[in-house]
């Protein structure tokens, strides 16, 4: 599989949207010759996007993000909430 360029689509949950979620494009073939192209979502922007639709926005009360707006601020914020996170499983 082939990387053949980047779409950007939207990810809506509850009423919240976030916009221009990057997914790669990938040159699939098929044995009959179809060649359908499969969009890709990365595991870290996967997570990412969950984040700012189900504890960002609403903590903030946004309904609408612009994903090209993710900042150092926000990573910094995304990055304690995981730390934050992790240390909770390990203390049980």
């Amino acid at each position: 599989m082939a990387r053949i360029g980047t779409v950007y689509k939207k990810r809506t949950a509850n009423g919240l949207v976030v916009n221009n979620v990057p997914y790669d494009m990938l040159d699939t073939p098929c044995w009959e010759g179809c060649c359908k192209n499969d969009l890709v979502i990365s595991i870290r922007t996967s997570h990412q996007v969950a984040w700012l639709l189900h504890r960002y926005m609403p903590n903030q009360g946004l309904t609408v993000y612009n994903f090209d707006d993710w900042s150092e601020d926000i990573e910094t914020i995304w990055r304690e909430e995981l730390r934050m996170k992790q240390e909770a499983r390990k203390n049980g």
